[in-house]
């Protein structure tokens, strides 16, 4: 519940600057020199860490520096969950929500980390959250003269309405996140969420200057061939022919653990034999499990060639989540070769061909889904042939392309850096379907 109310009354910190600046032209850099900051990187294993080391990398391989500015770690994050790419990190000083141990407060950058900007002297400033750190590193940038370029990830605003004692008033403090949004995002040269729908909503709500920033899958890891018997034989009860209905998410309430739970119960209710794997955790962990059968496997937080055999060794992923910018596991999924149930929310939508690699319902609609499923499970060749163009649909989105998007952005906001990823004789352009992309300058 914490992380929510700080994402909200930190949005809303007066210290914005509202008009869009045209920053001076300055003398042409080889590379970028790019500061990230966020919330979420090597200590967080989630879609948005996962994401942005991904774009370290690949800024990296392109020959740009980088410097990752983020919270100190608390007692609980000593040690790095996931590889980082080998940039530079930068902490700034932070504290811990009781209820929220995932999330650091932050509100200011520290001195250690003001005089490393200033010798790394960056040529553009990519924010990842909208907290006390990201509006510190944007009142930094706005006194250097360093254009910002935001992504989005994360829906607090849908996080309102699943804690009680905010029920009453998630009306109203989504009127005040929404203010606090269009004012932080005032001070960015373009926003850019993961999806057309996400994208929708911040127009709606009147952010400036959105784009689309879409994800990648990666394919040499996640794909059939990582299918395992073995694992097979140790999840649930029933014989090994039994199909096995998969989740992959942080166990927190806003992933729809509640709707995953009474699909469940509705497909034993009809009598339809299925074993059920969870793959994840968090501090909805073990309530979760009390509403699920006893014969439920959980393997807790998996990644790399662990998480991709526990794809690729079910039939069916299921994911009832109203609150994805991005539908992360439900493209690794297809990629598997899994049929994918899920809700037809924003970002899931956009990684999810309704009747091609699986099937989108209504959020929240416990009987569609369970019927769905039900479907799956009772027609092998089905599920099987859904599944294979599942794979296919999934072989259209890649890191790569991902990574290139973001630097069309960077290249957009500090033009006077020379070498964007775009080749000699192109430059960098909006097109009007919210993308950057290349064209040759004649063109």
């Amino acid at each position: 519940m914490a992380g929510p109310l700080a994402a909200l009354a930190l949005c809303m910190m007066p210290d914005f600057y509202v008009n869009r600046t045209q920053w001076p032209a300055s003398k042409p850099e080889l590379q970028h020199r790019v500061v990230l900051v966020t919330n979420s990187y090597d200590r967080n294993l989630d879609g948005v860490a996962l994401t942005l080391n991904r774009l370290v990398a690949h800024l990296m391989r392109r020959g740009h520096e980088v410097l990752v500015v983020v919270p100190t770690p608390g007692r609980r994050q000593r040690i790095p969950v996931i590889r980082s790419p080998g940039a530079e990190i930068v902490t700034v000083p932070s504290v811990s929500f009781p209820l929220w141990s995932e999330y650091r407060l932050t509100w200011r950058l520290g001195r250690t980390a003001r005089s490393r900007l200033e010798a790394f002297a960056p040529t553009v400033m990519h924010i990842a959250i909208q907290d006390g750190l990201g509006h510190a590193a944007q009142r930094w940038a706005r006194a250097h003269k360093v254009p910002v370029v935001c992504s989005h990830h994360t829906r607090f605003e849908r996080y309102l309405h699943y804690y009680q004692p905010l029920r009453p008033f998630a009306f109203r403090l989504e009127e005040w996140y929404w203010w606090g949004m269009r004012r932080f995002h005032s001070g960015c040269e373009a926003t850019l969420p993961p999806s057309e729908s996400l994208a929708s909503d911040l127009e709606a709500h009147g952010v400036p200057r959105v784009g689309v920033w879409h994800r990648g899958v990666d394919r040499t890891l996640f794909n059939a061939a990582s299918r395992s018997e073995a694992w097979r034989e140790g999840v649930g009860d029933g014989d090994e022919s039994t199909p096995i209905v998969l989740l992959v998410a942080r166990l927190r309430w806003e992933k729809g653990l509640r709707t995953f739970a009474a699909v469940v119960a509705e497909l034993g209710l009809r009598g339809v034999p299925v074993r059920v794997a969870v793959v994840g955790d968090g501090p909805a962990r073990a309530e979760f499990g009390k509403l699920l059968p006893s014969s439920t496997r959980f393997f807790g937080a998996l990644t790399g060639a662990a998480l991709a055999t526990a794809y690729a060794s079910s039939d069916i992923f299921l994911n009832p989540s109203t609150s994805e910018g991005w539908g992360a596991t439900c493209l690794e999924a297809q990629a598997a070769g899994l049929p994918v149930v899920a809700t037809a929310s924003s970002g899931i939508v956009e990684v999810v061909a309704e009747g091609v690699g699986g099937r989108l319902l209504p959020p929240d609609n416990v009987s569609a889904m369970a019927e769905a499923v039900a479907a799956l499970v009772a027609d092998t060749a089905t599920r099987r042939e859904m599944g294979r163009r599942a794979a296919e649909h999934a072989a259209r989105f890649d890191w790569e392309s991902s990574g290139d998007r973001m630097l069309c952005e960077y290249a957009l906001a500090a033009p006077g850096v020379a070498a964007g990823q775009c080749p000699v004789n192109h430059t960098c352009v909006h097109r009007c379907d919210r993308r950057c992309t290349c064209v040759h300058i004649d063109e």
